[in-house]
């Protein structure tokens, strides 16, 4: 299945695995714990950001940071992933649309 990996400093870029299993994304992810992120735009559209649960503590690098309302913004550091989200919230591989929203607002 598809997915979309941001490096900071990069534009995503699309990452095949086979299965979204804990042990798979926090190596990827080089983390101990994941944390699920759903903010606008990304969850109106079924797409969860996982990250590094402790990424500030552990002073990763700088990725992106998105605005939600007045001065509400999330800040996220190191690594992250973008992935589908099923009408169970399970963790699912991303459409080919969903891969073009994601793309199109790093642009």
């Amino acid at each position: 299945m598809k997915i979309l990996i941001k490096h900071p400093e990069a534009k995503p870029e699309e990452l095949e695995i086979l299965k979204l299993d804990l042990q798979s994304l926090c190596s990827i992810l080089e983390c101990w714990d994941i944390e699920a992120i759903k903010r606008p735009p990304f969850d109106e559209q079924g797409i969860i950001i996982l990250a590094d649960e402790d990424g500030k503590l552990g002073d990763k690098q700088y990725n992106f940071e998105m605005w939600h309302g007045g001065i509400d913004k999330t800040i996220l550091v190191g690594t992250v992933l973008f992935v589908g989200s099923n009408k169970q919230d399970q963790w699912i591989g991303l459409s080919n649309d969903q891969i073009n929203f994601v793309k199109e607002s790093f642009k």
